[in-house]
């Protein structure tokens, strides 16, 4: 957000007073230069970003008026922007198993967990072996750590049990951080994972996004209910949701998980954890 701002929507409205933006200084400054250099879902989330302003700034009551607060992005295209197509599909998974073998051990770990379960980058290199529930086979991430402010609690399937304790077997004894920085107090920085991502990818795909869009998509192939999957990934729920439907779906999310990492085992996972007894 801070480079959008500083690079982007301040060159282009930093002489724009305030009190007297319209929409047509706002399709001819911002929206038309931007629609020729980027996507049309780019240009939409810097929209968002500056709307996103003038609107705090008027419940601050740093304005009077908010000149914004009536616009919306089909004021000035009315096209649909196409969400980003992930980039690490099904038949490419068994050529990077193979790939992450040449990793170090927390480098590879990294991918594997977010890739078995579809967590978000900050949900898994924030992890804590005190989030671990051994007895109850369960990985519990707290709220305080999802974009959702939702508490994530993930079933842990044997291959991923086993996983984990090969990989605790690696680490300095009362090691705290799954991902620890080279420091051991505080976890990895978000550079750093990207570092790892990219080693990873191998040139083929550069995002951490893609490993969560492909078990999304694997999750709905293999015939996962979309409420559960949905679930699995901690999406925010829609408002009629969250009033209409409280369950934790725990023994669905397992059975779907099972079922996923079947399929993960199919092209190479496990090599890793070389767990073949009490696999569905």
């Amino acid at each position: 957000m801070k480079s959008v701002i500083t690079k982007h929507l301040l060159p282009a409205l930093d002489d724009l007073p305030l009190e007297g933006v319209k929409k047509h200084h706002i399709k001819q400054l911002i929206i038309w230069p931007l629609q020729e250099q980027y996507e049309l879902r780019t240009v939409k989330g810097y929209f968002a970003i500056l709307k996103a302003a003038f609107m705090q700034a008027s419940r601050e009551e740093l304005l009077a008026y908010n000149p914004m607060s009536a616009m919306q992005f089909a004021d000035f295209i009315q096209a649909k922007a196409k969400p980003k197509e992930g980039k690490l599909h099904p038949p490419m998974v068994k050529p990077l198993f193979v790939h992450l073998q040449s990793l170090l051990w927390s480098e590879r770990m990294l991918v594997l967990m977010q890739l078995a379960h579809g967590t978000r980058i900050s949900e898994t290199k924030l992890a804590r072996w005190c989030h671990i529930d051994w007895d109850n086979r369960l990985w519990r991430i707290p709220a305080s750590h999802t974009k959702t402010k939702e508490a994530l609690h993930l079933p842990l399937t044997e291959q991923v049990i086993a996983l984990l304790r090969a990989y605790q077997a690696t680490q300095p004894k009362g090691s705290l951080l799954l991902f620890p920085s080279s420091n051991s107090k505080e976890a990895i920085g978000k550079d750093a994972a990207n570092d790892i991502y990219q080693k990873a990818s191998n040139g083929e795909w550069t995002s951490h996004h893609d490993c969560r869009k492909l078990a999304r998509t694997r999750l709905a192939d293999l015939g996962v209910d979309k409420f559960v999957g949905e679930r699995i990934l901690n999406h925010k729920l829609s408002d009629l949701d969250q009033a209409y439907i409280h369950t934790t779906t725990k023994s669905l999310k397992r059975e779907a998980l099972q079922t996923y990492h079947a399929w993960l085992d199919l092209q190479g996972f496990i090599i890793f954890h070389g767990k073949t007894e009490g696999r569905s």
